[in-house]
């Protein structure tokens, strides 16, 4: 009976190196495999792809702007991944976020279309109408590009992360070069 056991023990302890050299891949299969990537903005409380642009111009920054066209264009010459528009078809998703310290946001009052006060009291049922607004975010000053695993076009699982002050300098981001030169080098091993 012993020796059925020391035999189990004997092939394990062969087998761990190999085991031992798969546990230290840091880069996620997906990421080597996959083909379709969505890009989009980290607004702080959710992710919004690039393509709704329009609909968050406002709480996005320039250079997260600047950003995502400049990885938009190197996906495009890297040929890599084909870039969607529509984060649904998407295997991965590339989100960037501008180091931000604070925001807040306040506003009070103004008038609609038609001229008429929107403060307390007002509207053509006599409701109440207010557009009084106040909001705020705090963040990390650290620049920010993150991969997640698409889920039904919202980030499942983080698969890569990357984060410091100024990463979003250069064309592309230096962040985003981070992660690309990670692919290149985990798709080059035998």
């Amino acid at each position: 009976m012993r020796m059925p056991a020391y035999a189990l023990l004997l092939t394990l302890m062969a087998l761990s190196p190999a085991a031992d050299a798969a546990s230290n891949s840091k880069m996620p299969a997906l990421l080597e495999r996959a083909r379709y990537v969505a890009l989009g903005y980290d607004l702080g409380d959710g992710f919004v792809s690039a393509a709704n642009i329009a609909a968050v111009a406002a709480d996005t920054l320039p250079d997260e702007r600047r950003a995502i066209e400049a990885i938009h264009n190197d996906l495009e010459k890297w040929n890599r991944y084909i870039v969607t528009d529509r984060p649904e078809q998407a295997e991965i998703l590339i989100v960037v976020r501008v180091g931000r310290r604070a925001r807040l946001d306040v506003g009070s009052g103004g008038q609609d279309s038609r001229g008429v006060s929107r403060g307390e009291t007002g509207g053509s049922r006599g409701g109440v109408v207010s557009s009084r607004t106040i909001g705020g975010q705090l963040s990390s000053n650290d620049d920010r590009v993150d991969v997640y695993e698409a889920r039904h076009g919202l980030p499942g699982i983080r698969l890569w992360s990357g984060a410091e002050v100024g990463g979003m300098a250069g064309s592309p981001p230096r962040l985003y070069k981070y992660f690309r030169e990670e692919v290149e080098a985990a798709t080059k091993k035998p």
